[in-house]
């Protein structure tokens, strides 16, 4: 072999390596694939949005519509997404390592409708920093000292509740409180926790449309046990 062709077999091994790689981590995922920008334009009515990083990361900038569940909670077993197991998901991460992870995790578990998004190298988010949470998240923060739920809509939803339906209540909140804001429209409550975030107040929001029924059985017996939920059950379940 002269020269020349050994410099056009290694041309050819390099570009062989270069598209098998491709293929291998971003080709293969080209049908379920979502760019950040359709991302960022989704509501929890849409799908689910699921940052796989960690939660020191998720808690230095996140997509506006991302609630936080690391891959590493995910390997161990968490099976916090089954509830959705029937909604759309979409994992982000930084740059698709451990979105891919998640993928073929959920994927090895049943789930149909999964997808993978743009991770933080890829695109740039909108980012927010106040956390964005599930129900059984939502109704595990409420336990902590100082914490009162926020209710966007008209209707009265919790036995302990602050109603800002016309936001007048807004005038009112105290910066050493920390609120769990919820309302029907996810779109509108990203929007209110922004700016209120913005404003300097301690906020978290529950992403998903507050259901009576949901929220009385967000936790099963044993986590029940280890959150207070008598607690839970004087002082935020509704009638």
């Amino acid at each position: 072999m002269d020269i020349a062709q050994f410099i056009i077999l290694g041309i050819f091994v390099v570009l062989a390596l270069v598209y098998a790689y491709y293929y291998l981590n971003f080709g293969r995922f080209k049908k379920t694939r979502i760019s950040g920008n359709e991302l960022e334009k989704l509501s929890f009515k849409d799908a689910l949005v699921v940052d796989v990083r960690t939660k020191k990361e998720y808690a230095a900038g996140h997509a506006k519509n991302a609630v936080n569940i690391p891959y590493s909670a995910m390997d161990s077993g968490i099976r916090a997404l089954d509830p959705y197991k029937d909604k759309k998901i979409i994992f982000y991460c930084t740059l698709d390592v451990m979105s891919r992870k998640a993928f073929n995790h959920y994927k090895s578990l049943g789930f149909k409708n999964i997808w993978v998004a743009d991770g933080f190298r890829q695109y740039s988010y909108d980012k927010v920093t106040f956390p964005i949470v599930l129900m059984n998240d939502f109704k595990g923060r409420l336990l902590e000292n100082g914490t009162e739920p926020l209710n966007m809509d008209e209707d009265k939803e919790m036995k302990t509740e602050y109603n800002i339906s016309d936001r007048s209540f807004i005038d009112f909140m105290d910066m050493n409180t920390k609120y769990g804001l919820f309302g029907k429209d996810s779109k509108e409550a990203i929007n209110l926790a922004q700016n209120l975030d913005k404003a300097g107040y301690n906020i978290f929001l529950l992403i998903e449309d507050f259901k009576r029924e949901n929220f009385v059985k967000a936790f099963d017996k044993e986590d029940f046990e280890n959150l207070n939920s008598s607690k839970l059950e004087e002082d935020f379940c509704p009638d």
